[in-house]
């Protein structure tokens, strides 16, 4: 078994005058679009709170941060299949 790099994106959105909430998206099928994989559960006062405390949220995702968040996958499949040609 072999793993390759979960394809995630952190935002932040702004419900209200004050409440910024992170959202993580993730990109299933090595595309260009993105799903929402989680999102916090409560509004940030700032941006940056919101910001930080998503940062925290995906480094939780990965067991080792030098490699970062991974899926584990079996040997024979083959990433030329999922993958877009431009």
């Amino acid at each position: 078994m072999s793993s390759h790099l979960l394809s995630l994106a952190l935002t932040v959105e702004q419900h209200g005058r004050a409440d910024f909430c992170w959202v993580i998206l993730e990109s299933f099928d090595f595309s260009s679009t993105f799903e929402v994989l989680m999102e916090s559960a409560h509004g940030f006062p700032t941006y940056v709170e919101a910001l930080d405390a998503g940062h925290a949220a995906i480094k939780l995702l990965s067991t080792n941060l030098d490699t970062g968040p991974r899926e584990e996958i079996h040997d024979d499949y083959d990433f030329c299949e999922e993958t877009n040609s431009f």
